[in-house]
């Protein structure tokens, strides 16, 4: 028997606890890479912070709408190549993105620095 491949996705309910049809794909993004860690922006934008297979670690930034935001980073994703498990994600009252990843037997701080292309 081939091993089940996991299916990840972010999904969005209504008030009426429906899935919100306004949302991604009637309510669901499907993602295609390993999540780490989730973080909802004040405007209502997703970060997700995951392990690539081209990249030790990723960001990809999702609008409102589900939809992935172009306007970030290189096509809506930033890529960091970082020799250590991925611990969390965090942003600072000033908007920027922190990440905190195992080095060795140490925890490192790493800021995100991403402007658009």
């Amino acid at each position: 028997m081939a091993p089940r491949r996991s299916v990840l996705r972010i999904v969005r309910f209504s008030t009426d606890l429906s899935l919100d049809p306004e949302f991604g794909d009637a309510g669901v993004v499907e993602l295609g890479f390993g999540p780490v860690a989730l973080l909802v922006q004040p405007d209502d934008a997703i970060l997700v912070l995951g392990s690539f297979e081209d990249a030790a670690l990723g960001l990809v930034r999702y609008d409102d709408t589900g939809r992935i935001d172009r306007n970030f980073g290189d096509d809506g994703t930033a890529l960091a190549d970082v020799p250590g498990p991925l611990l969390g994600l965090v942003e600072a009252p000033d908007g920027k993105l922190l990440t905190l990843v195992q080095v060795g037997d140490e925890i490192v701080l790493m800021r995100w620095v991403i402007s658009a292309d």
